[in-house]
């Protein structure tokens, strides 16, 4: 008998990917989708698609495995919102309400509706952690122009 080839979990993760972004009804919305992978060269397993399916115009010149700098701004491909960091530790609470952690410790945030200053200097961490684990609602004041019944 031959030997058994299983797929590894990054063309998994591309095939997912592929099905939801092109064979469900193309919308210009986007939104971010986070995967565990489970590989040891999760690059060297995407090399050969990079080209046809991802935006790696945010990647450092000194990232190594693919090719840097293709498809900026190029609709319908993946982009990595880390820049090919490694994210070790994410608090997902809804749809645009997340953050996480890096190796190095950079801190991304999201929190959909409040001003990025806000984020930036007030919300934390630690404030998406109590939220999710201890059920700690964090309020911040913000100064906003709306108008109502227009």
């Amino acid at each position: 008998m031959g030997t058994k080839t299983r797929p590894s979990y990054a063309n998994l993760f591309v095939g997912f990917i592929e099905e939801l972004l092109f064979q469900q009804n193309y919308s210009p919305d986007t939104d971010n989708l986070m995967y565990e992978i489970e590989t040891k060269e999760f690059y060297k397993n995407i090399e050969k698609d990079v080209e046809a399916k991802f935006d790696t115009s945010n990647y450092p010149e000194n990232h190594r495995g693919i090719k840097l700098r293709t498809n900026k701004k190029v609709i319908g491909m993946m982009k990595g919102e880390t820049a090919g960091l490694e994210i070790t530790e994410l608090v997902g609470l809804r749809a645009k309400l997340y953050a996480y952690q890096t190796d190095n410790t950079i801190v991304g945030k999201r929190c959909k509706g409040v001003k990025k200053l806000v984020i930036q200097k007030s919300i934390t961490f630690d404030n998406y952690k109590n939220c999710l684990f201890e059920g700690q609602e964090t309020m911040r004041k913000m100064n906003v122009i709306r108008s109502h019944k227009h």
